[in-house]
């Protein structure tokens, strides 16, 4: 304070000495970016070029942890898959803290869980288990998301003749969105009545994606998996839990067929769940300042040209080049849905009591999980650790997300949020460099024939 109560403003001289001074960067010396990129390009080069010449060195970056236990419970961790996915280890660096803890600590506790059930001596199917316990996650997720934003819901069918206003900067009149979900869902209710599935099991199957579809969406907007669907092993996903809910005998043998028909690529498949990378760019677009109506028709535009294109594509190369370019899974996909198939048809599984205890505890755990993170802040494990934990997604990206987060706790302890914004140039260097360098050993195998790089 200076005389008489004045504030004294610093003089020129003295601000001098707390300006920020410039940093000098070392000539020549890349970027944290350009250091990310070349990594993973360096180490999944090593399998690429070992695959052409045997002498040079291999690297595997998909290992398991083999056989560490003989016999009893424990044998659950044989075989653990702890790969080395560099994109999954920048992502989790990127991501907060509880929600790439809860990652990888859900999928150990899941382990644990089998254990458990195998110490107790429960001999019933592990994998059924686990699929409906993740079904009842899946149910109590979806619907806490719709009862939480049910006044917004509300209000949008109340504005039905109405307008947002210009400063909300809506992607779309409500009249449009509500429109737009009818007639998708009435275009597809027509689809499946095309192919001849009865309109009650259409809807029962569309009505499940949806609820799905919801949570998966959540999933990859707020963990950022990228390539992420509905996690459940056989290939009748929700199919499984529908067929033992209903019997086959109430749902028709026809109807079975043409549900898994129906459902097999374009509702199973995550990389067609356009919802949550709408969210990603109106995230981008809120940033830059996009309007958002220009910016869904440029969306829409997109969505159709990669659909056609896609498709012409995928056509073209397995019509040339033949099933044996395509990966291991999508060479034995089709015989292996109809050997499902048929198993369920001649089985004709139903709920059981135990199938009903797993969905009962996986809903109870996620809302009480839900519950916990909003009543408690100290409670820094995301709830959707329990929910995406299931699958082979979190089988082969757990281990990378661990180091991913451990990187970041790590950084912020002893470095600081400041430490950790300098360490993200290099996390997306990982993601870009992974990729990249991926996108071209498959362009080389293409037209090179040799085994695959990552094994998928």
């Amino acid at each position: 304070m200076g005389r008489r109560g004045t504030v004294a403003l610093p003089s020129r001289s003295s601000s001098r000495r707390f300006r920020r001074r410039p940093t000098k960067r070392i000539p020549f010396a890349p970027s944290p970016f350009w250091l990310g990129f070349v990594a993973p390009c360096v180490l999944w080069s090593f399998r690429g070029l070992h695959q052409y010449f045997p002498a040079f060195p291999d690297l595997n970056l998909q290992p398991t942890t083999g056989t560490l236990f003989s016999a009893g419970p424990a044998t659950v961790f044989n075989d653990v898959p702890i790969e080395v996915r560099t994109d999954m280890i920048g992502l989790a660096y990127l991501l907060p803290l509880e929600v790439s803890l809860s990652g990888w600590l859900f999928y150990l506790l899941r382990r644990l869980q089998w254990m458990g059930r195998i110490y107790l001596g429960v001999t019933t199917g592990h994998a059924e288990f686990f699929t409906f316990q993740t079904m009842g996650a899946y149910a109590a997720l979806a619907l806490l998301l719709l009862w939480r934003n049910r006044t917004f819901l509300r209000h949008l069918v109340k504005s039905w003749g109405q307008s947002f206003p210009s400063s909300a900067n809506p992607p779309l009149p409500p009249r449009w969105l509500l429109l737009g979900f009818l007639f998708g869902w009435v275009g597809l209710m027509v689809w499946c009545r095309f192919f001849g599935l009865a309109f009650p099991w259409g809807l029962v199957l569309l009505g499940s994606w949806f609820l799905g579809a919801l949570v998966v969406a959540r999933i990859i907007c707020e963990a950022g998996l990228f390539i992420y669907g509905i996690p459940l092993s056989p290939p009748g996903t929700l199919n499984q839990v529908l067929f033992s809910a209903f019997g086959i005998d109430r749902i028709g043998v026809g109807n079975a067929v043409k549900m898994l028909a129906i459902s097999w690529c374009q509702i199973r498949s995550s990389a067609t769940n356009v919802l949550p990378n709408f969210f990603y760019a109106y995230k981008l677009g809120a940033v830059g300042g996009v309007n958002r109506t220009q910016l869904t028709g440029l969306l829409m535009t997109a969505v159709a040209v990669s659909f056609v294109t896609t498709h012409l594509t995928n056509l073209s190369v397995i019509y040339r080049f033949g099933v044996g370019k395509l990966s291991s899974w999508a060479q034995g996909a089709g015989f292996n849905s109809l050997n499902w198939l048929f198993t369920q048809v001649t089985m004709k599984p139903k709920m059981r009591s135990e199938h009903w205890r797993a969905f009962l505890l996986g809903a109870v755990v996620q809302w009480s999980l839900v519950w916990l993170r909003g009543q408690w802040l100290w409670f820094a494990i995301s709830p959707l650790g329990w929910v995406m934990t299931q699958g082979w997604p979190m089988d082969r990206y757990w281990f990378s997300f661990f180091w991913g987060w451990l990187a970041r706790a790590l950084v912020t302890q002893f470095a600081g949020y400041s430490g950790w914004q300098a360490g993200r140039p290099f996390a997306f260097g990982l993601i870009v460099g992974t990729f990249f360098i991926l996108t071209l050993w498959g362009i080389v195998h293409l037209y090179y024939p040799a085994p695959p790089v990552l094994m998928e």
